[in-house]
């Protein structure tokens, strides 16, 4: 296997190049700190993977993928990285990522998934695991779930207002704006209020 690790973190992106140079089905490891680093210097012909971190400086991970999967589709791109929020996740897979594993996998578990990208499959961590399951089980309706209500409060707090600023500003108490973020969020399956804007203004909710 040939593999391009990119990843800012010296200390993981050493720890992954001698992981992998170390794999004896692994026959070059190219490793760089940038996208564009990367992009301009990776043997991207004879490459069959790409390992990379998502919080890149300036391109970043999701971008990368998309480019790699347009430029040299023949090549799988895996994640890894320590960002494990659903917008994060399902952006690097709909570029193209067929893998995705988190920064506490185990360097056998690391090496495993390797294999099983190189086979074919998709590896991922169980908690991503479990979101992409989740996200398969929702409603493929795209009509609006949130109330007029809900809808003000995502609308307050886009402006950047606090909870009690919002409660303020609608007329009505900060524990009942932490009520419907709460609801909202577990409509919406997001972790925070930011993510739930985020959603919610994608798809013209808000």
């Amino acid at each position: 296997m040939n593999i391009v690790v990119v990843e800012k973190e010296k200390l993981l992106r050493n720890k992954v190049e001698i992981l992998f140079s170390g794999e004896r089905t692994t026959d070059q490891v190219n490793t760089f700190t940038s996208a564009e680093d990367a992009i301009e210097k990776a043997d991207w012909q004879n490459m069959q993977i790409l390992v990379t971190g998502i919080g890149l400086p300036r391109m970043n991970g999701i971008k990368l993928i998309e480019w790699v999967r347009t430029k040299h589709p023949h090549i799988s791109c895996m994640v890894l990285s320590r960002f494990d929020d659903r917008e994060t996740v399902f952006d690097a897979l709909s570029a193209g990522a067929s893998g995705y594993l988190l920064h506490d996998t185990s360097p056998r578990e690391l090496i495993e998934a390797l294999h099983e990208l190189y086979n074919g499959g998709a590896p991922m961590s169980p908690k991503i695991a479990r979101m992409v399951v989740s996200k398969l089980h929702q409603p493929t309706t795209t009509d609006n779930p949130l109330t007029k209500r809900e809808q003000s409060v995502l609308i307050s707090l886009e402006k950047g207002n606090s909870y009690k600023e919002a409660a303020l500003e609608l007329g009505i108490s900060p524990n009942t704006i932490h009520t419907h973020v709460k609801n909202i969020n577990e409509k919406l399956q997001t972790d925070n209020s930011d993510a739930a804007i985020l959603h919610s203004r994608r798809l013209g909710w808000i």
